[in-house]
C-alpha cells in the first residue's frame, strides 16, 4: 500500500517548554499540525527511529538518598546523603560522617551486604528511599546487640534502563510500574557520562490512533516512575510518522469500457 514516511528529529533543546533545565528529563514538543483524517487513510504507524541518551544520572540521587533510622534513645534519624557517583568505600565515608556518634557502617566484599553499628538500639525503616541500594527488605529492621545486617546485596550499579513516556500517542504500551504510556525502553549499557544508543533495526512502529497531532509531552523515567535528572545534559531522539493510504483504483480496461457502453 502506499505509505507516507516523515522523520521528526527533538531534542532537549528545541522543548516548546521544559520542565526543568537541570533534570531536562520532561517537557513539551511541537510538531507541524498533522492531520490524519480522510477517506484515503488507512492507517498512521509511530515509531522512535533512533535515540540517544546521555548516562550523566547520580547513583544517589533526590529519588533514593534517605535513610530512616529509629534510634531506641534519641528518636528518629533522617540521613540524607548528598547527591552524587558513589563507589561502596565512598558511600560509607558519607554514612560515617552524616550520622551520630556510635553509628557506623562496614561492607563485606564475600556476601556484597552492609552492616550497621550502632551507639543503642535502633530499627531500620523500611520506608528508607534508599533501601534498594542498600538492600534493606520491604520489612523493617530491629537491631540485634545493636547490630543490623542488611538481607540483600548492595546495588551501586548506574539506572539500568530508561523509560520514555508520552500520554499523547495513546499507544497502549505497558511498563513494570503498571502504566500504560510507554513508548520505547532503552537499556543503559553505557559507562558513566557515555551514551546508550537505541536503533530501530527491527522497524518496531505502533498504531497511532488519534486525529491530529500538534504538541505532545515527553517524559523519561525509571522504572519506579521517577523523573530521571541528566544533570544538564541532553538527550535526542528521531521519530518516524508512516501514514499508510488506500491504493488507487487501477483504471479500466479499453475491453472493460467498451463492455459498460455496450450494456447501457
Amino acid at each position: 500500500m502506499p505509505t507516507r514516511s516523515n522523520i521528526y528529529n527533538i531534542s532537549s533543546y528545541n522543548a516548546k517548554r521544559m520542565d526543568d533545565y537541570t533534570k531536562l528529563s520532561s517537557g513539551i514538543w511541537s510538531f507541524p499540525n498533522l492531520s490524519f483524517k480522510g477517506e484515503t487513510i488507512l492507517g498512521v504507524k509511530i515509531g522512535i527511529l533512533h535515540a540517544e541518551i546521555t548516562n550523566s544520572i547520580y547513583i544517589v540521587n533526590e529519588n533514593n538518598n534517605i535513610l530512616y533510622i529509629n534510634d531506641s534513645i534519641t528518636g528518629l534519624l533522617t540521613i540524607t546523603f548528598n547527591v552524587g557517583q558513589y563507589n561502596m568505600n565512598t558511600f560509607i565515608d558519607m554514612f560515617n560522617l552524616l550520622t551520630p556518634v556510635g553509628y557506623s557502617m562496614t561492607y563485606n566484599k564475600t556476601t556484597n551486604k552492609v552492616t550497621v553499628l550502632g551507639a543503642n538500639a535502633f530499627t531500620i525503616l523500611q520506608t528508607s528511599t534508599c533501601k534498594y541500594i542498600l538492600g534493606i527488605s520491604n520489612d523493617n529492621l530491629t537491631s540485634v546487640a545493636n547490630r543490623v545486617t542488611f538481607p540483600f546485596c548492595v546495588n551501586l550499579l548506574p539506572t539500568s534502563r530508561y523509560n520514555i513516556r508520552s500520554t499523547a500517542f495513546k499507544i497502549g504500551n505497558f511498563g513494570s510500574d503498571n502504566s500504560s504510556d510507554i513508548l520505547l525502553t532503552l537499556q543503559n549499557t553505557g559507562g558513566n557520562l557515555s551514551r546508550s544508543l537505541y536503533y530501530n533495526y527491527g522497524s518496531l512502529k505502533f498504531d497511532l490512533n488519534i486525529e491530529n497531532l500538534t504538541t505532545f509531552d515527553l517524559r523519561i523515567t525509571d522504572d519506579y516512575g521517577f523523573l530521571l535528572n541528566f544533570n544538564g545534559s541532553p538527550f535526542y531522539i528521531t521519530f518516524q510518522i508512516d501514514v499508510e493510504y488506500l491504493e488507487k483504483p487501477k483504471p479500466p480496461t479499453f475491453e472493460q469500457i467498451l463492455a459498460n457502453v455496450g450494456g447501457k
